[in-house]
């Protein structure tokens, strides 16, 4: 229930082979790029027997990331023309605009949202964010919570349930995989023989989350993989530079607000190094893997 492929800056899926790999496992996907719908046309174009969600994966300014399933393509492809297509002229890798914002421009859209590793690493996440109208506006639009997020740690998932709980929502898992073989990692296994019967079994709690996290330093690796990835792309849409000023900024913020943590002592500094990902040291690490892209 949530997979990203080539069509993500970050990832590096090829659609044959995502679905080569549903028809040898037996189970479906649920395409879910970053800001970007390519993947999902393709593999709903491209499908035979496979089981095909059409999805995407919004993202934020403040780092919410939003997760929207559709019944039918046609109502995907309604929904990145009028939402998010116009946003990505500004900025391809953030949507320029707030969760509030984004929450407004999606409604009347035929759509089931998720709320993507609510609980996420670093920034990222809901859960991390003033949402205006407070917890009653986000559990009025939000209709699922990803509960199981294979790249995510496990500490964290489990806060994720606990906060679906408490809101009374129901969870789905995923492998957030951004490579063919992570596909599979965490899986929502409901009932359904089409898209639209699997949704509402999905919504009515008639489901289980399978799967388990990923090893920390697997994920180390992926992690710099992505970069790279992101990097890469970037450049070759003209936006590389761009992408190192947008992140060097957001790490900017990031590491005033953990160094004032550290000095009351709320967050030791080994922690934010290993697990947050934001330090100074990222600073060298973007500049060092752009060095040959940008000179």
């Amino acid at each position: 229930m949530h997979f990203h492929t080539e069509y993500s800056m970050d990832a590096v899926s090829d659609i044959r082979a995502v679905l080569a790999r549903c028809r040898k496992r037996g189970y479906g996907v649920a395409i879910t790029d970053h800001n970007d719908i390519r993947g999902a046309v393709k593999a709903w174009q491209m499908k035979k027997d496979e089981f095909v969600v059409p999805g995407m994966e919004a993202s934020t300014k403040e780092g919410a990331h939003t997760l929207y399933y559709f019944y039918d393509i046609d109502d995907l492809k309604r929904f990145y023309a009028g939402v998010v297509q116009p946003l990505k002229k500004e900025n391809p890798f953030f949507l320029p605009i707030s969760i509030d914002q984004l929450m407004e421009k999606a409604k009347g859209y035929n759509a089931v949202v998720s709320a993507a590793h609510p609980h996420g690493v670093g920034k990222i996440g809901i859960k991390k964010i003033h949402v205006k109208g407070g917890m009653k506006r986000v559990k009025n639009y939000f209709q699922l919570a990803e509960g199981l997020n294979s790249a995510n740690l496990r500490r964290l998932n489990k806060k994720s349930i606990s906060w679906a709980r408490f809101i009374d929502k129901e969870l789905t898992a995923g492998s957030d995989g951004h490579m063919t073989r992570e596909l599979g990692n965490a899986l929502t296994v409901a009932y359904g023989t089409d898209v639209d019967s699997f949704l509402k079994s999905v919504k009515n709690g008639y489901s289980v989350l399978l799967g388990k996290e990923r090893n920390i330093f697997l994920t180390l690796i992926r992690e710099t993989r992505k970069e790279k990835n992101y990097l890469k792309r970037a450049h070759e849409t003209g936006k590389g530079w761009f992408w190192i000023k947008t992140h060097i900024q957001k790490a900017d913020e990031e590491v005033e607000k953990l160094q004032k943590k550290i000095a009351q002592g709320d967050v030791q500094q080994s922690y934010v190094l290993h697990h947050l990902g934001m330090s100074k040291q990222d600073y060298k690490h973007y500049l060092k893997i752009g060095e040959g892209l940008f000179k």
